[in-house]
C-alpha cells in the first residue's frame, strides 16, 4: 500500500502533527504531494471519538486514491492538526496548515463555533473550505463563497424532524439544549416546533455535567410525550461515561420518544437512550443500512484501512467531502493551487458519488439538501 497521510493518534498533548511516510510500497520518486488539511478534536474532553470517525472517513479514501497512483501523478498528503475541541486552536490550525504545510484545501470541521473560526481564517489566506459538519447560516451567505458545504442547514434539517414528530402524533416535548452552536441550533428548533404548534418545554444544560443530568431528570417528571436532543460534543461525552446504572436510571424516567438532528457526535448519541424509541434526521445515508454504490465502495475501502470508524455517519460525511476534494483535484490539472482549485469546485453542477449527488451551481456554495429521518427501536436495532 502507498499511502501519504496523518494518523490518528491520541497524545497526551492538545495538539498533534502527525505524518506517515512516504514510500510504504511504490516509489512516488520527485512527485510533489497535494496537501489536504484538516483541524479535528483528536485529544481532551468530548469530541474526540467523533474526530476520529472523521479522520477514519477521509483516510480511508485517501489511502485508497494513493494505492491508485494519486492525482496526475501526485500523492495525496492529508496533515490533521489536534484542536482539541477548542475553536481559537483550530482557527491558529488552519492558518498552519496553509502557511506552513501548503495545503490547497481544508477539509472538515466540527460544531459551528470551530467552523466559523476556520472559515475566517481560510478566507484570510485564500483556500476553501468543503465539508463544515455544521449548519451554521454564517456559513451559508454570499460572503462566505469559499466554503463548500454538502448539508442542509439547522433551519432545514429542523423542520423535517419536526414533520416527523407530527407524523408520530406528538403535541407536548421538551428541548434540552446546552447551549452549543451559539444557539443557532436550539433557535432553529424552538421555532420550527412553534410553527408545527408542538407546545414545547424549553430547558437549559449549558451549566456542566450536573446540570445535564439533572436536566433530564426534570423532563422525566413532566408529562412529556417526548424529548428533542440538541446537544454538543462535550454534553454527548459526558452521557457516555455515565456510569450504566446512572444512564438507565435516568432513561427510565424519560418520554418514550427521543428526537435529534444531525450534528456531529449523532453516532454516539444514537447508541445511548436504550429502550426509547430514537429518531434523528440523516444529512447522508445510514452507513449500516443503505445499498447505495457509495456505501459499498465505503465499506471497500474502509476494510482495506483497518478502521471500523470509518463506517459510521461522521465518518461518512468525511469520505463524502474527501471524495468530492479528490474530483475537484482531478478536474483542476496537475498544476493546482489553492485559487484554481476554489474555482474548479465552484463550477461543479453535477457530481454522483456512488448515489449521493451534489451542485455548486449556485451561491452559497451548499452542495446537497438532502435528508431523511433514521429511527432506531427500543431495542437497538435501526430500523431505517
Amino acid at each position: 500500500m502507498n499511502s501519504v497521510a496523518t494518523m490518528a493518534l491520541r497524545p497526551s498533548s492538545r495538539r498533534l502533527l502527525a505524518s506517515l511516510a512516504f514510500s510504504l510500497g511504490l516509489s512516488w520518486g520527485h512527485a510533489e504531494p497535494i496537501v489536504i488539511g484538516q483541524s479535528l478534536p483528536l485529544s481532551g474532553a468530548g469530541g474526540f471519538a467523533t474526530g476520529n470517525r472523521v479522520h477514519a472517513g477521509a483516510l480511508a479514501y485517501i489511502n485508497f486514491i494513493n494505492e491508485k497512483g494519486g492525482v496526475h501523478g501526485r500523492p495525496l498528503k492529508l496533515v490533521t492538526l489536534d484542536d482539541g475541541n477548542d475553536p481559537k486552536v483550530h482557527a491558529g490550525n488552519v492558518r498552519q496548515l496553509v502557511a506552513k504545510e501548503g495545503a490547497v484545501v481544508i477539509v472538515n470541521c466540527l460544531d459551528d463555533t470551530a467552523c466559523k473560526s476556520g472559515a475566517t481564517a481560510a478566507a484570510e489566506l485564500g483556500v476553501p473550505l468543503v465539508g463544515p459538519l455544521a449548519g451554521s447560516r454564517e456559513l451559508r451567505q454570499r460572503a462566505a463563497r469559499h466554503v463548500f458545504s454538502v448539508r442542509p442547514s439547522h433551519e432545514r434539517e429542523a423542520e423535517l424532524l419536526v414533520r416527523q414528530l407530527q407524523s408520530m402524533g406528538l403535541t407536548r416535548v421538551a428541548l434540552l439544549s446546552d447551549g452549543n452552536c451559539g444557539g443557532e441550533r436550539a433557535a432553529a428548533l424552538a421555532t420550527a416546533l412553534g410553527a408545527g404548534n408542538i407546545h414545547m418545554e424549553r430547558l437549559a444544560a449549558d451549566g456542566g455535567a450536573d446540570k445535564l443530568i439533572a436536566a433530564l431528570r426534570d423532563i422525566g417528571k413532566a408529562s412529556q410525550q417526548g424529548v428533542v436532543l440538541d446537544l454538543g460534543l462535550n454534553s454527548i461525552d459526558v452521557l457516555g461515561q455515565l456510569p450504566p446504572e446512572t444512564l438507565t436510571a435516568i432513561q427510565d424516567g424519560l418520554p418514550g420518544v427521543v428526537a435529534t438532528t444531525s450534528a456531529p457526535g449523532l453516532t454516539q448519541l444514537s447508541r445511548l437512550f436504550r429502550g426509547r424509541v430514537l429518531g434523528f434526521t440523516m444529512v447522508v445515508p445510514n452507513p449500516e443500512t443503505s445499498n447505495l454504490a457509495l456505501i459499498r465502495d465505503l465499506n471497500v475501502q474502509s476494510e482495506r484501512a483497518s478502521s471500523a470508524d470509518a463506517i459510521t455517519f461522521e465518518g461518512l460525511e468525511s469520505y463524502l467531502h474527501l471524495r468530492l476534494v479528490v474530483e475537484a483535484l482531478r478536474r483542476a490539472g496537475p498544476r493546482v493551487d489553492a485559487t484554481k482549485l476554489q474555482k474548479t469546485l465552484a463550477e461543479i453542477t453535477t457530481l454522483d458519488l456512488g448515489g449521493f449527488k451534489l451542485s455548486f451551481r449556485e451561491e452559497p456554495r451548499n452542495g446537497s439538501d438532502w435528508m431523511e429521518i433514521g429511527m432506531r427501536s427500543r431495542t437497538g436495532r435501526m430500523l431505517r
